[in-house]
């Protein structure tokens, strides 16, 4: 069953969303944080990006697979069927059920990353090789993450992992890039991604669960 939300109810937002802190550095994310990074295709042909959020929990963008009548998720070289659970267009998420073996979840970051932090862009752009591009926070305007992290086509839905108290967690869903329109096309802005924020998502994944627990969807 495929249910979607088109707007989140903004009063869940009463986490503990602290401000000043300062974050432990970390090195850039190695094999162990970026298993939890996912290919994600569509049986029309669109490709994306996903993570790993929870057991058999991949959260990918909505906007990859708005044409998509079947979705897969992909690692270790093969392709598993997943099942759509829940859609917020508005906010640009999408919650798949499907199996992910030992993949290890990336945890949602607990609080608000600062201007300047350290990120690191992780994905499969144009359905090609994980990449994973450095960059700090420019700026958060309170439902998006713009950073300096630089993404392609493909890389919707990856993560933006950044550092808290020493980990890598989950600091947002990258969603897309920057483009100027010229004579000629538009033209990509170099340097910059913009991503939902973990907040945003941690909204979007306990609406999800109120919805399982209400009987509304099915989680398994």
């Amino acid at each position: 069953m495929r249910t979607t939300l088109h707007v989140l109810i903004l009063l869940l937002g009463s986490w503990g969303w602290s401000t000043g802190y300062a974050a432990q550095q970390c090195t850039t994310p190695d094999s162990s944080v970026l298993s939890s990074i996912v290919r994600i295709a569509g049986d029309d042909g669109s490709t994306g990006s996903g993570v790993v959020i929870a057991s058999n929990r991949v959260l990918t963008a909505a906007h990859v697979l708005s044409e998509a009548r079947t979705v897969y998720i992909g690692y270790d070289g093969t392709f598993k069927e997943a099942r759509m659970v829940l859609i917020d267009e508005e906010n640009d998420l999408a919650l798949l059920e499907a199996p992910t073996g030992g993949l290890p979840p990336l945890r949602i970051a607990t609080r608000d990353m600062q201007i300047n932090d350290r990120v690191w862009a992780a994905g499969y752009p144009r359905a090609g090789e994980l990449t994973v591009t450095p960059g700090v926070v420019e700026r958060d305007d309170g439902s998006t993450l713009h950073t300096s992290a630089e993404i392609d086509s493909g890389d919707s839905g990856g993560g933006l992992i950044g550092c808290q108290d020493g980990s890598h967690i989950l600091a947002g869903m990258l969603r897309g890039y920057g483009a100027i329109k010229r004579e000629e096309g538009y033209v990509k802005i170099a340097n910059y991604s913009a991503s939902v924020t973990a907040r945003n998502i941690s909204e979007f994944i306990l609406v999800s669960s109120i919805l399982a627990a209400n009987g509304t969807i099915e989680m398994r």
